[in-house]
């Protein structure tokens, strides 16, 4: 048998300041939790919609189910 917790679709994303991006999530749990540049919330689990900072530079995604969690390097351009 297989625990899936959370995974994500990639542990790294380019995008251009500003602009919109997306991450994919797989977990069994119908909702996440998630924290990105000081901001969080709740949502279902599934692909997850972000917006870049207007500043260029590297942020950290973190995805949480429970106690479980998994990142995601943002790299805006």
């Amino acid at each position: 048998a297989t625990i899936r917790y959370i995974s994500l679709g990639q542990k790294r994303v380019t995008v251009a300041a500003g602009k919109p991006f997306a991450l994919s999530t797989s977990t069994d749990a119908p909702t996440v939790e998630w924290r990105f540049k000081g901001a969080s919330g709740t949502e279902k689990s599934g692909t997850l919609h972000f917006r870049a900072p207007k500043k260029a530079g590297t942020y950290t995604l973190y995805i949480s189910v429970g106690t479980h969690a998994a990142s995601c390097t943002v790299v805006v351009k």
